[in-house]
């Protein structure tokens, strides 16, 4: 009998509580629970209840002296919480797209404009539930609690003084851009009826373009008409190069040319295609040798460089070598003292009288394989000189003094 009591008492419950046990917690409109604060009292309970939208937290101590400390969350923005709450249940089915229209991303456009949450109104809302729970825990008494409050409501009410200059700037930036986007939306919508409109004649146009040609084949008999030649290909464009031969691989059939610059390009030479030439000359690949200055007119066929004409330069000329001046001698008597000034000295023959450049970094003077100096050299003295003729000047090399008339005189006093 005792189980047929407590059956009846289960269903009976279940029938009166409906539904709700079977809902989500999340669809509860409040949810309450509570927190035991004190594990010798137990009737001392703190209570915690949750509400939407989005889940409001109240705090709900209660306090003997006080009857009950309450501390609740700010309330979410409205348009924010409407916006959800439709999110859930306005979708509709557009007939013709077969898509889906999200009702609540179009509300949530206007709704947003039904208020903004500035940084004052943030820092207020937020301040002042964290006083809230400061004070419920005891760790402010409330003349602080009082005077924090006053001191926050001051500093965000100067916050929001300063941003509602640019919060009205920002509405009316929302405004201009959202009646931007109407207008383009409304250009396009009327952009894509003359787009249909045109396809649409484009298309019978092209079907009776295709009915005339069909007849046009038939009175043709069917007579095809000549294929357009393929276009010729445009020959590779020519270049130059100009440097000396480095170096001839033969068996490759190159050649590598370096210029001024130091580059190198190797080209390929072939001697059915190259034309070598050399003073208007024709030559073989053989000739090429290192060192030669080339003129290289080349195409380029991918990754190489086909030489296509060659022009050898001939070397120039190497300039005459001159011979040194040939030397000469004469003999003779000083006819008179060095001149120091001129630096020369006079000699004759008595037939012939010539002077001498004398200059001691060229000339060298000896007598009796004795080398003396240019100072030395007096009137009278026989001298054989060695010079060479350079313009109108005569410039001795070499003097040899074998002595004078008064010495030939006291070797040979008979001549008295």
């Amino acid at each position: 009998m005792l189980h047929l009591v407590i059956g009846f008492m289960s269903f009976m419950m279940l029938v009166f509580s409906g539904c709700a046990i079977f809902t989500p917690p999340k669809e509860h409109p409040v949810q309450y629970d509570w927190v035991p604060l004190s594990k010798w009292l137990r009737t001392s309970y703190g209570s915690v209840f949750s509400m939407t939208p989005e889940r409001r937290t109240v705090i709900v101590i209660p306090k003997p002296e006080t009857a009950v400390k309450i501390c609740a969350e700010s309330p979410p923005d409205v348009a924010e919480s409407m916006a959800s709450a439709i999110r859930f249940a306005a979708e509709a089915q557009v007939k013709g797209y077969g898509g889906k229209v999200d009702l609540s991303s179009i509300f949530s456009s206007s709704a947003m404009m039904l208020f903004y949450r500035s940084q004052g109104v943030q820092l207020f809302r937020d301040g002042m539930y964290n006083l809230c729970q400061a004070h419920m825990n005891g760790l402010i008494d409330q003349n602080q609690y009082l005077i924090k409050y006053e001191k926050l409501l001051d500093i965000a009410q100067k916050l929001i003084e300063s941003e509602i200059p640019a919060m009205q700037a920002i509405k009316i930036a929302e405004a201009v851009e959202r009646a931007k986007a109407q207008k383009v939306a409304e250009t396009a919508s009327e952009a894509v009826k003359i787009s249909k409109d045109a396809t649409g004649k484009a298309l019978k146009d092209i079907e009776a373009a295709e009915k005339a040609l069909e007849d046009v084949k038939k009175l043709l008999g069917e007579t095809k008409l000549p294929e357009k030649p393929p276009a010729t290909p445009k020959p590779p464009k020519l270049e130059q190069f100009s440097g000396t031969i480095k170096s001839v691989d033969k068996e490759a059939k190159s050649i590598i040319v370096t210029n001024k610059e130091k580059v190198e390009n190797t080209f390929v030479v072939d001697e059915k295609t190259t034309k070598i030439t050399r003073d208007t000359k024709d030559l073989p690949p053989t000739d090429l040798k290192d060192n030669m200055s080339v003129d290289v007119e080349y195409k380029k066929e991918r990754d190489k460089m086909i030489a296509t004409a060659i022009k050898v330069s001939t070397p120039p000329a190497a300039p005459a070598t001159l011979e040194p001046p040939k030397s000469e001698q004469f003999s003779g008597t000083i006819k008179s003292d060095v001149d120091a000034n001129a630096k020369s000295i006079v000699v004759t023959d008595e037939k012939v009288e010539k002077t001498f450049v004398v200059d001691e970094k060229v000339v060298k003077i000896t007598k009796d394989k004795e080398t003396i100096k240019i100072g030395d050299l007096k009137a009278g003295m026989n001298v054989a000189i060695e010079y060479k003729k350079e313009g109108d000047k005569m410039i001795a090399t070499a003097i040899k003094v074998s002595g004078s008339r008064a010495d030939k005189r006291k070797s040979n006093p008979k001549s008295n």
